[in-house]
């Protein structure tokens, strides 16, 4: 079967429960002293990967949904077993701050080996009980 690799991200912002949901990407109208005071903004991002079959993530190409449409089939097909979630990783900071992920993958192979050799001799021992 062949699959498709499929990322999906997300990027979030979030405030203070009691401050009103403000765009991130507008500058603000505030004074420093007042932008100071609400503090900084916590981001979160989500990546995940999913494995699905081929002509599955084709026919949700075709289709077109967006983005949240489409996270909800994915996440269909995953609770069916028909797609497969690979990896999930989650990264909060706050505005301003450097914030850094890994994920490393080691693959082992050999450098040296030996070439395989018959033996010189082949003995065979047969006992009598």
């Amino acid at each position: 079967m062949k699959t498709r690799f499929l990322l999906a991200a997300a990027l979030t912002f979030s405030t203070a429960p009691a401050q009103e949901e403000a765009d991130p990407f507008r500058v603000a109208k505030t004074s420093p002293a007042a932008a100071a005071e609400t503090g900084p903004i916590n981001i979160s991002v989500c990546f995940e990967t999913f494995s699905l079959p081929l002509s599955m993530a084709a026919g949700m190409q075709r289709e077109q949904p967006g983005d949240a449409a489409l996270y909800a089939l994915i996440l269909t097909a995953v609770e069916e077993e028909s797609a497969r979630q690979e990896s999930f990783t989650l990264l909060r900071s706050k505005s301003g701050q450097k914030a850094v992920t890994e994920s490393i993958s080691e693959s082992i192979y050999p450098t040296e080996w030996e070439v395989p050799e018959l033996p010189n001799t082949v003995g065979v021992a047969i006992t009598r009980a």
